[in-house]
């Protein structure tokens, strides 16, 4: 479970390098998913949201571009609600 748990977290950070503005949710899955994938884990879903749709549980089905001041979460097995904010500064974990 321990190396499960690091597995996600690098593939996480992985997904947070990407994060640019307008920048869709998808596409931050995607790049999870594969790293995910790569480092030998077990992909079940990563979903991605922004700004209003982060207060969502699952997703919403209105586009989504990252822009500053959103707030992103990441609904993960192990990482429940995981949520940061894009600023001028970069990313703020919380």
């Amino acid at each position: 479970m321990h190396k499960a748990n690091d597995i996600t977290a690098i593939a996480i950070q992985y997904g947070l390098t990407f994060l640019l503005e307008g920048i869709n949710p998808a596409s931050i899955s995607q790049k999870i998913a594969a790293k995910h994938a790569e480092l030998g884990g077990h992909h079940l879903f990563a979903s991605v949201t922004f700004g209003v749709a982060s207060s969502f549980p699952h997703r919403s089905s209105q586009k989504q571009m990252l822009k500053k001041g959103d707030t992103l979460t990441n609904h993960l097995f192990n990482y429940p609600n995981l949520k940061c904010r894009f600023t001028q500064d970069g990313i703020s974990l919380s």
